[in-house]
């Protein structure tokens, strides 16, 4: 019996003192959910209860219980303590082997890190020796970069030059042909490399044969310009190749206002005067219109080619 009661007494203390946490955790609780404490109600024989003693527990057991009801109640507590027991053992051997492997997981964390530091040093090596032989090849090879710059130089130099040799040849090829855009586009391109090179006196002879052949290609486009029969599309054409190749606008327009003269000079002795016994309503719907369609087309297309034309100023 005494040892009955030691057990108890040592069972208690250690529930006690586990239960300081939980009796705050409880009445704060108790106080965030408005629950009164029950002041009358004796709890020294509740296990469960914060107010739990011992000493009152053995009594009141002694008092209310037989001999076999005692015995029995011991066998039910050494029951609850083994289980408590063996699941507080559980509980330590799990948490232990937690720790082990956390433990085995930082040493191999910590051999990994180490590979990785030796992994890196061999890589600064590596990188340190790339950047040696990199600026040693640059040193090496920074004359030949120059002589490379120079020949590239030269090599485009010389392409230019070759341009302006064959130009005059391209230029005479095109103006058999007709091909009065490429003709214009093949000047436009050599014309800043003859105005840069024009104090070189080894390209006047080319300068001067360039000139004479634009001098045919102008006077081949203000041929097209004169024609009676050029339509409205080649008149915009043929006066922005004339202004590309720097003929000034008012000769442009003077040279199609001449022409539209002509034509419609012709258009109107072509008409004459009506005949005398002729009605001036019908003679106008058979001669009359047709004049001043003309006129019309006329006023149109001066209007497209120089009028609305950005490359006429």
């Amino acid at each position: 019996k005494q040892w009955y009661q030691r057990r108890v007494r040592v069972n208690n203390l250690s529930m006690a003192e586990a239960s300081v946490p939980k009796k705050r955790n409880r009445n704060r609780l108790k106080e965030f959910y408005g629950i009164k404490k029950e002041d009358n109600v004796d709890k020294t024989t509740d296990i469960n209860s914060d107010q739990f003693h011992s000493d009152v527990y053995m009594k009141d057991l002694l008092g209310k219980k037989h001999l076999h009801e005692l015995l029995g109640h011991q066998t039910t507590l050494l029951k609850e303590i083994r289980t408590l027991d063996s699941e507080m053992q559980t509980l330590v051997y799990e948490n232990y082997n937690k720790f082990i492997s956390a433990t085995d997981t930082i040493r191999r964390m910590k051999d990994d890190f180490k590979h990785m530091e030796e992994q890196i040093e061999a890589v600064m090596v590596n990188m340190y020796s790339i950047s040696s032989f990199s600026n040693a090849i640059s040193v090496n090879l920074s004359d030949s970069r120059q002589k490379i710059t120079k020949l590239s130089s030269v090599h485009n130099l010389l392409t230019k030059l070759q341009t302006l040799f064959e130009l005059p040849t391209l230029l005479r090829k095109a103006i058999q042909m007709e091909a009065y855009p490429q003709a214009v586009k093949y000047y436009s391109q050599a014309a800043a490399i003859l105005s840069q090179y024009q104090h070189v006196n080894s390209f006047d002879g080319i300068r001067d044969d360039c000139e004479n052949t634009v001098k045919l290609l102008i006077q081949a486009l203000r041929d097209t310009l004169s024609d009676p029969e050029i339509t409205a599309v080649q008149v915009v054409e043929t006066t922005d190749m004339l202004v590309e190749l720097k003929v000034p606008p008012q000769d442009i327009i003077k040279l199609y206002l001449d022409t539209a003269h002509v034509t419609l000079q012709a258009d109107i002795d072509a008409v004459g005067s009506p005949p005398e016994e002729q009605d001036i309503l019908e003679f106008l719907d058979t001669t009359g219109y047709a004049f001043l369609g003309s006129v019309s087309l006329t006023i149109s297309t001066y209007k497209s080619a120089f009028c609305e034309n950005p490359n006429v100023t």
